[in-house]
């Protein structure tokens, strides 16, 4: 049964990171991070693909926190929450 969640993956994982994705398209940062988080604390059970994909979904949610930080103090507020988080500070 494991190698077969290896293999596939964890939905609530998959979920967590549509959620993010919403989220952060609607400029609900700090849904958007918490999704993340969440999808983190997963990470056991995540396929490789899945792997593959949270550490891009990762980079690109930290890009666009940080440029739409330019003009959005609550994404800037979500963008230094998101490092905290994954600094555990």
């Amino acid at each position: 049964a494991a190698a077969a969640v290896a293999v596939r993956g964890d939905p609530t994982v998959s979920a967590k990171m549509q959620a993010a994705n919403d989220a952060l398209a609607q400029a609900e940062y700090d849904n958007a991070v918490g999704n993340l988080m969440q999808a983190k604390m997963n990470q056991g059970a995540m396929s490789e693909a899945q792997k593959a994909a949270y550490q891009q979904q990762l980079r690109d949610t930290t890009m666009n926190l940080l440029e739409r930080s330019k003009t959005d103090p609550k994404a800037m507020e979500a963008y230094q929450n998101m490092g905290r988080m994954m600094t555990g500070r």
